[in-house]
């Protein structure tokens, strides 16, 4: 009976722990979001820990308060965003998915009020940028996140 209950859940896990190409996709999407968020005006930086896991997110925080510290904050744009594959590893929590992306980015100085009261938005930097990037994901909790990428 034993071995049948430990078969039988790790059916069950492994039936949980799909990841298909549309699925990967919106973890991407999603991080590209947060991404604009906690980079941008708001600097919402505590969203970093919906999507990213590990030393992916730590990575992230730190450059997140970093932009803020400065009084910087980036706009970006994602023109496209295109899965070429998902691989699950044997353990069933994690994946990797290779993805092809192509965005945009503002960086912009000056979030802080200026003494008439208005909001400088003085165009620092930019770019445009198409980029391979390999993410690996880690699944926790029944959710997939990020916990690494190597462009």
């Amino acid at each position: 009976a034993t071995t049948e209950k430990s078969v039988k859940g790790r059916s069950e896990q492994a039936k949980q722990a799909t990841l298909t190409k549309m699925q990967a996709h919106e973890v991407i999407e999603s991080w590209q979001k947060i991404k604009n968020e906690a980079l941008g005006p708001k600097h919402s930086i505590a969203r970093l820990d919906e999507i990213l896991e590990g030393p992916m997110k730590e990575h992230w925080r730190a450059r997140a308060k970093h932009v803020r510290n400065m009084g910087w904050r980036w706009d970006y744009s994602l023109l496209s965003l295109t899965i070429e594959g998902v691989e699950l590893n044997s353990k069933f929590d994690r994946a990797v998915v290779l993805a092809s992306i192509d965005e945009s980015a503002v960086l912009r100085e000056g979030a802080a009020p200026k003494t008439n009261g208005r909001q400088s938005d003085e165009r620092a930097d930019s770019y445009n940028s198409s980029y391979r990037v390999r993410y690996e994901l880690l699944r926790t909790k029944g959710k997939w996140k990020i916990c690494g990428g190597r462009v």
